[in-house]
């Protein structure tokens, strides 16, 4: 049985290293992921390797050393975009 089947996840650093591994753990274990990351190419990659999973997973662009991004990247995991 999946862990974490119909559970939210947030994680941030989620496009590479260990946060990246801890994405794809989630998602294996039936998460809906949200992952925040600064670096937009590696991040959207990610995200388009997460799109052949059965969970859902979204990539939000943003600095979390910028209050102003900060606030915008949790509006938009509040309310994602639709794919």
């Amino acid at each position: 049985m999946k862990r974490f089947l119909n559970k939210k996840t947030l994680v941030t650093g989620g496009a590479s290293g260990i946060g990246k591994a801890i994405c794809q753990r989630l998602v294996e274990e039936g998460a809906d992921l949200v992952f925040i990351d600064r670096n937009i190419e590696a991040g959207k990659a990610f995200e388009q390797e997460l799109s052949n999973q059965e969970s859902s997973s979204l990539f939000v662009a943003a600095d979390l050393t910028n209050e102003d991004e900060v606030e915008r990247g949790f509006h938009e995991t509040k309310n994602p975009r639709t794919h």
